[in-house]
């Protein structure tokens, strides 16, 4: 059985040299106009080489179960650190220390055990919640937003579980 997060990374760093491959073909077949010498770039241009439409690949790649789990552990129980915890959750952490001291009250624990990705710089993960060490027999949703090249709660999800202030 293959296991779909491995199958999917593959894909998109498939996708992503793909995509590179093409720009370099299009950049190479993109005028028949020679280009200037060296020494014959204009004012404000430079000749290093590097095409100004060129856009960096992106380097946040899909989360897996395990990455969300700890993450959200990360922000949750009795001994979570306070700084820790707000810097789990989307947004300035700063404004998150509310949050995260009625997150750490509630004494979770979650079990990411599956993944689903609805859109750009999202994801959900769906798993079992513990409280006080004791499992839910209800799965939960906890939703997750790519923010500064990391995952991240979603301040929305953690506002509706408890109060943000």
């Amino acid at each position: 059985m293959r296991n779909p997060v491995i199958s999917r990374r593959v894909v998109q760093a498939g996708a992503g040299l793909l995509a590179a491959a093409s720009l370099g073909v299009l950049t190479a077949c993109g005028s028949d106009d020679p280009a200037p010498p060296a020494d014959d770039a204009g004012p404000g241009q430079t000749t290093t080489g590097e095409s100004p439409d060129t856009a960096p690949l992106p380097t946040l790649l899909p989360p897996i179960p395990e990455e969300l789990t700890a993450i959200a552990n990360a922000a949750f129980g009795s001994d979570a650190d306070p700084a820790q915890s707000a810097a789990a959750i989307s947004g300035p952490a700063e404004s998150n220390d509310t949050a995260a001291g009625n997150l750490a009250a509630e004494n979770w624990t979650i079990e990411i055990t599956d993944l689903y990705m609805p859109g750009a710089g999202t994801a959900e993960g769906t798993g079992v919640r513990s409280v006080d060490g004791t499992p839910e027999t209800d799965r939960v949703t906890v939703e997750f937003v790519a923010e500064d090249g990391a995952w991240k709660l979603s301040r929305d999800w953690v506002c509706e579980q408890v109060d943000c202030g």
